[in-house]
């Protein structure tokens, strides 16, 4: 995934949609450490009855978010 990443930069692009997942806030916040430049634009499941999930999303500093439901 961080090669991918990494590539997309190469490619020129900025912004990176991805849905949210445990392996997306384990590479996104790697990629981050590691100087990546892409920006994120997070598609979510509902998480009105889950805050910690929010709290979990909100550390990845997304630019945007929006329900995939």
């Amino acid at each position: 995934m961080l090669a991918f990443l990494r590539e997309l930069e190469r490619a020129g692009l900025n912004t990176w949609q991805a849905s949210w997942s445990e392996r997306l806030e384990t590479d996104w916040l790697r990629y981050k450490q590691e100087g990546g430049k892409l920006q994120l634009l997070m598609l979510s499941r509902p998480v009105n009855d889950e805050p910690e999930m929010l709290k979990r999303a909100m550390k990845l500093k997304p630019m945007a978010s929006g329900s995939t439901a």
